[in-house]
């Protein structure tokens, strides 16, 4: 395609991408001589008004938006029939190619994170939301600079006209917000929270959420919640947290409120004099209990951890509780006293007990072990620091460990309300995206309609099949691009083809080969399976092929020849002479060599023209119009008509003196 487009003032290199809306090229813009980026819009989108108002919308918005991490936009522009603009080049390639390698390295996360920040904080405050943050957006520069690209689909937040139908999803699925999947009114913070999505793939190497469709990816920003991060990068989760909050009241509220607080968790973990962000550590106490039944207690299983030692040197001083604990074992273990309150009071009274004993002055072992099972002797009381064994009990049946029903209600109502928010989510989905369908199709059918009506304006003028690009069968062809089988287009390139194939045959029976090609050309182009398009075809090569109307075609080109030759003599003729006249009659002369450069007259009229430039170039000096005289002379050198006339004065103007005047000689 590169080699197919042509912008004035630029030299495209290569393509660096393509999009369904436009292609990007690495061009050279001449009157600097540096690289830049060339954004150059589909021409087939040139029939809608809105994709060019939305493409040429993008340099607008840049241009109010000045940042060092948002790509400025040197130039926009139309060369017909190409609307374009052009851009920072940033060579570092895109966000995307460093995640196919898989997670980035935390500083690469925060520095990307804390600059787009900042970029997307001066967008909201000159009232602007990107609507599309994603990977492929996010370009870096030659010293790693991240930049956001492309406000092809942004919009201004003063609730004005919008490009955008209401109701309907503008973005990418696995980075929007809520907001966007229910089509509602978005402000910055939908930016914020897709930014957050970014962070969490930056981070982890993956989406959060994917599924085999876009709807169901929408879904499930939605109602699913945030995969946790992984241990290792658990300092970052509050911050996710926060971004991608499923209510954007629970947000940051904006981009510098999401900087600063990245900056905090960074200052934090350089404190600690950490390289990268470590999870968080905390005190954490964990007791296992198996339930006894109603008349015993059958086992019990407490496991003590303690995740830091600055905690354990903070505990609460108790006093020594050896003795009450062995007032307890005492009465534990006499048969007689065994269901003193029954085997529930026996139990709380263990955990009671082995509470206190964790809280005492030694700190216990590192996973210390209650396992009640039998009772055997009595044994020397245990030291106040370690919990203490009992073998077993009398044996007694064992209790099912027992289910707290509210409990289960509850877990149960949960998961119906989820099953309904699902549900509502999914059903308010389809019907967006069948308002969205409607809407196209009723855009389609429009567009169709306003087509129909052209191509038949088209052909009620005789325009059939020219000028090209606005002809009855180019918007027949239009209609046909967008709906391959539409009756009325297809029945009007039919019509066509038909009219142009009666006058084909016409043609051909008066041995006329110059309009019969150009009526068969006219048809392979509307309707190339017509019928009579092979008998036509075979007809048009005997007819060229014959003696007869190789002389006749020789005589038409002559007798064409001749009249650009008189047509050239007549603009010769004018009084006065100027240079348009001789423009005009070198025109003609042009023409007659293309129709048959061995035409009889065209020397004379060679020479003819030579002397009016001459003429032309004594009056430019008479006139003291140095530069209309000079113009005249390149313009006979370039074509090599240069007389030795034309070459003498010529030669008078170059040496002339500067404080001579034309007018004097």
């Amino acid at each position: 395609m590169a080699e197919k487009i042509q912008i004035a003032g630029y030299t495209i290199e290569r393509k660096l991408g393509q999009g369904g809306m436009a292609t990007v090229f690495l061009a050279i813009q001449q009157s600097f001589e540096r690289e830049v980026a060339l954004k150059v819009m589909s021409p087939l989108l040139n029939s809608d008004p809105s994709f060019t108002t939305r493409f040429l919308r993008e340099a607008r918005i840049v241009a109010h938006i000045h940042h060092a991490s948002i790509v400025p936009v040197y130039d926009v522009g139309e060369h017909h029939p190409f609307h374009y603009l052009s851009m920072e080049y940033l060579p570092g390639g895109d966000l995307k190619q460093h995640l196919v390698k898989g997670k980035c390295d935390p500083k690469l996360v925060v520095d990307c994170c804390i600059a787009i920040c900042g970029a997307l904080d001066v967008a909201h405050r000159k009232g602007f939301i990107h609507r599309d943050i994603k990977p492929e957006n996010i370009l870096f520069r030659e010293d790693g600079t991240p930049v956001l690209t492309d406000f092809g689909i942004a919009r201004a937040l003063d609730r004005g006209a919008s490009l955008t139908v209401a109701g309907m999803i503008v973005g990418t699925p696995s980075y929007m917000s809520p907001e966007q999947v229910k089509g509602i009114e978005l402000d910055g913070r939908s930016d914020l929270y897709s930014l957050g999505i970014v962070c969490y793939e930056m981070l982890t190497g993956t989406v959060p959420f994917r599924a085999d469709s876009s709807m169901s990816v929408a879904i499930k920003h939605l109602v699913d919640p945030m995969p946790p991060m992984p241990p290792e990068l658990s300092a970052y989760q509050p911050f996710i947290d926060r971004l991608t909050a499923k209510d954007r009241n629970d947000r940051y509220a904006t981009g510098g409120d999401a900087a600063q607080a990245l900056r905090a968790i960074c200052r934090a973990a350089n404190k600690a004099n950490a390289t990268v962000l470590l999870p968080r550590t905390a005190e954490k106490t964990e007791v296992l209990i198996r339930k006894p039944g109603p008349s015993r207690v059958s086992a019990l299983v407490a496991r003590t951890r303690v995740a830091s030692s600055s905690a354990w040197a903070k505990r609460p001083r108790f006093p020594d509780v050896g003795p009450v604990w062995a007032g307890f074992r005492e009465r534990l273990l006499n048969p007689a006293t065994l269901r003193w309150a029954g085997g529930g009071a026996a139990l709380l009274a263990v955990v009671a007990v082995a509470g206190v004993v964790m809280r005492t002055e030694t700190p216990p072992p590192p996973a210390p072990v209650v396992s009640v099972a039998a009772a055997p002797a009595p044994e020397p009381d245990p030291p106040a620091t370690e919990l203490p064994v009992v073998d077993e009990l009398p044996a007694e049946p064992e209790a099912v460990a027992t289910v707290d029903p509210d409990a289960e209600a509850a877990a149960a109502r949960q998961k119906i309300v989820e099953a309904r928010e699902k549900k509502k989510a999914r059903q308010r989905l389809e019907e967006i995206e069948k308002e969205n369908q409607a809407i196209a199709q009723r855009q389609q059918d429009e567009l169709i309609q306003r087509l129909l009506a052209a191509a038949r304006q088209a052909y009620a003028i005789g325009a059939y099949t020219r000028p090209a690009g606005d002809s009855a069968a180019d918007r027949y062809h239009d209609i046909l691009g967008m709906q391959p089988d539409h009756p009325d287009a297809i029945a009007g390139l039919r019509k066509i083809a038909d009219l142009r194939a009666e006058e084909a045959r016409r043609a051909l029976a008066v041995s006329d080969a110059d309009k019969a090609r150009g009526l068969i050309d006219d048809i392979v182009k509307v309707q190339p399976g017509h019928p009579a398009l092979t008998d036509l075809q075979v007809a048009m090569t005997a007819l060229e092929a014959s003696p007869q109307q190789q002389g006749r075609r020789q005589a038409a080109a002559l007798d064409r020849a001749n009249r650009h030759i008189q047509r050239a003599y007549r603009f010769l003729e004018r009084k006065p002479l100027d240079q348009k006249a001789a423009d005009l009659a070198t025109d003609e002369y042009d023409s007659a060599m293309a129709q048959m450069s061995m035409a009889p007259d065209l020397p004379a009229l060679k020479e003819r023209i030579m002397a009016t430039y001459s003429e032309i170039v004594r009056a430019e000096i008479r006139s003291s119009d140095a530069k209309g005289a000079q113009r005249m002379l390149a313009y006979a050198r370039k074509r090599k008509w240069m007389s030795a006339e034309l070459e003498e004065l010529e030669l008078g103007l170059t040496q002339a003196p500067p404080e001579q005047t034309l007018g004097s000689k």
